[in-house]
């Protein structure tokens, strides 16, 4: 358990630093986010995303928002997920 902790809290300050270093940085507002392959919840999920993950716009479709997280996983959420 405590490695794992410990691997979690690396993570969430890498991400955290990689926000405050560049521009139009935003973040998921919903307790659990699904990233998608595509804009549609018909899409595969590729992975959750957990409330306040910082996440880079990459791209606008009319409801849904492709992004890179710091981790470099990109995919697509639902405008109304993200702040």
């Amino acid at each position: 358990f405590a490695s794992r902790a410990g691997r979690i809290a690396r993570n969430t300050i890498e991400e955290a630093k990689e926000a405050e270093s560049r521009p139009g940085a935003r973040a998921i507002s919903g307790s659990r986010v699904t990233l998608r392959e595509g804009p549609s919840t018909r899409h595969a999920v590729l992975t959750v995303l957990l409330l306040g993950t910082p996440v880079f716009p990459v791209r606008e479709d009319e409801n849904w928002i492709r992004v890179r997280t710091a981790g470099g996983s990109v995919g697509w959420v639902h405008r109304s997920l993200i702040r």
